[in-house]
């Protein structure tokens, strides 16, 4: 089977990684063309490697944003689906799922858009790219399949973006657990962290971008009232993003608290998550958490606020749409309720922020709970296999 990717570059985040891997996955048994709508790098250094296997076709590499890429760009796709050189198109994210929809053909190439993210709540804490995000997701119903990363997001799609509930499947993101601990056993050697390890017993830890939807400052909050407590702990913030200089304000609040650390982004986190005691998820949406299931693999009990992806994960027996308003010992982590958000909600605590205090001290405070967490964990991420995965995809792909 001929494949062709579109997304628009293959550095930066979860969505990008899971393609590659995707892509190199799929590589093995099918002929798979990467269309790059920018070229491999072009944000920051470090990049998702391909297998060489993959062939790859760079659109454009002209400047970002520019009305005229764009018109080539859908040039270009609609002419490689009007020559018939792919059986299916798979898109990732919305630049590549809008490219991928508008340019649906009438011949026999297959579309899929795959859909990463609560997008209503992303709108919602977003407001001035709503109109813009919205036009974009208007095609995705023209595409044939829409796959989404977790349930959570389908019923979203279906909901607020008026998807057809038969052309949608759930497919979820897998973890590669062996892979993450041959990276978590290097050396975590930023002078920073290494003095913040020699000095903190206990740590917890955050990974992911420093932007609206991870919610670090609800995180900071809720961690500086538990570290009045007990000052052996401390908070490890792993990411950068357009919020830094906010969420570095939100943690010297109280002039310079050495008991948090936000350490940029690493392109090798596992070795810094693997050093922490246990890992948070302070996110306002997601799609699915890839760093949740990922501390998991690496042995960290988790706590999670209730975002979407969080449900299926840590309560799976818990019924699709029914919230946490108290913390809740799930099968496989704590889950807390869904934060609110709010960036300045005063001196005091919110209610939310409050029960994800209480969720991190009883981690710290009852080594038994970390420890049957840490155990669940492992027993999870067999769930979420690459083989299990990939055959979920495959049938997909023979459906379509």
């Amino acid at each position: 089977m001929k494949i062709m990717f579109i997304i628009y570059a293959l550095s930066g985040g979860g969505a990008e990684r899971a393609a590659a891997k995707l892509m190199n996955r799929l590589a093995e048994e099918h002929d798979v063309t990467a269309c790059l709508l920018y070229p491999r790098g072009w944000r920051n250094r470090e990049e998702y490697p391909l297998s060489r296997k993959v062939k790859v076709l760079e659109l454009l590499s002209e400047e970002k944003n520019c009305l005229l890429s764009r018109i080539i760009w859908l040039s270009k796709l609609s002419k490689l689906k009007r020559e018939g050189a792919f059986d299916v198109s798979i898109s990732f994210l919305e630049e590549g799922n809008f490219l991928n929809a508008i340019t649906k053909h009438k011949g026999s190439v297959k579309e899929i858009v795959s859909i990463r993210n609560l997008n209503s709540e992303k709108n919602r804490y977003n407001p001035g790219h709503r109109l813009l995000r919205s036009l974009r997701k208007l095609p995705d119903r023209r595409a044939d399949c829409v796959v989404c990363v977790s349930q959570d997001v389908a019923e979203d799609q279906i909901r607020h973006f008026r998807i057809p509930r038969r052309k949608i499947r759930v497919i979820r993101n897998w973890v590669d657990a062996a892979e993450l601990r041959i990276l978590a056993e290097q050396c975590a050697d930023d002078p920073e962290f290494v003095r913040f390890r020699a000095n903190t017993p206990f740590i917890y830890v955050n990974c992911g971008r420093l932007n609206i939807q991870k919610g670090q400052w609800h995180l900071i909050r809720a961690f500086r009232k538990l570290h009045q407590e007990h000052p052996d702990t401390g908070l490890l913030i792993l990411g950068n993003g357009p919020m830094e200089a906010e969420i570095r304000k939100e943690a010297e609040k109280y002039g310079k608290d050495e008991s948090i650390l936000i350490l940029g982004r690493k392109p090798n986190p596992f070795c810094y998550m693997k050093s922490a005691e246990v890992f948070v998820l302070s996110s306002l949406y997601e799609g699915f958490s890839n760093a949740l299931l990922e501390a998991m693999a690496l042995g960290l009990p988790v706590v999670a606020d209730d975002c979407a992806g969080v449900r299926e994960c840590l309560t799976p027996d818990r019924e699709y749409g029914k919230g946490v308003t108290d913390n809740l010992l799930g099968e496989y982590g704590v889950v807390t309720p869904l934060l609110d958000g709010r960036q300045d909600p005063g001196p005091e605590l919110t209610p939310e922020e409050e029960c994800l205090y209480r969720a991190m001290k009883a981690l710290y405070e009852q080594p038994e709970l970390r420890r049957h967490y840490r155990e669940k964990g492992f027993a999870r991420v067999r769930d979420y296999t690459a083989e299990i995965i990939m055959n979920q995809w495959t049938k997909l792909l023979k459906e379509i």
